[in-house]
């Protein structure tokens, strides 16, 4: 009696040790599946993380294009805005410096007049006869 005990007590700790391994493989299968799963997932939400980073970064690159654009246009203005300042300092410069000979030649004419001998230009202008008799006695001095 003691053989079919034993061949009892082997068979359930057999189908016993039978259901622990297929229990584990079945849960270590699943819980790789489920693994395998959330891996997916957790690539999947990395791959659209980084499809919106590199979207995003794209919009931004097109908006730094936009400034570099509008920054250099803005330069280009600058300058052409300084070098027609500088033509008009230097035109400036240029009438100054005609308007300085033109005085200084109006300024030899008139002490050239003032000392002429003659004083021609003082005798053409209306004064009264006294005065007139006074500064050139040989003239005419009619009123006219």
């Amino acid at each position: 009696m003691a053989k079919p005990m034993l061949i009892a007590v082997a068979g359930i700790l057999l189908c016993a040790v039978a259901c622990w391994t297929s229990g584990y493989l079945l849960g270590h299968r699943r819980g790789h599946d489920a693994g395998v799963a959330e891996q997916a997932k957790a690539l999947a939400a990395a791959r659209a993380n980084a499809a919106d980073l590199a979207a995003r970064l794209q919009t931004m690159r097109a908006g730094l294009a936009d400034v570099r654009t509008r920054l250099q246009q803005q330069i280009d203005e600058h300058q052409r805005l300084v070098q027609r300042a500088e033509q008009d300092v230097a035109t400036r410069d240029q009438r100054i410096a005609d308007l300085q000979r033109a005085a200084n030649q109006r300024a030899a004419d008139i002490r050239k007049e003032t000392t002429d001998e003659s004083c021609q230009p003082l005798a053409d202008l209306p004064v009264c006869p006294a005065v007139a008799r006074r500064l050139w006695p040989h003239a005419d001095h009619r009123t006219p």
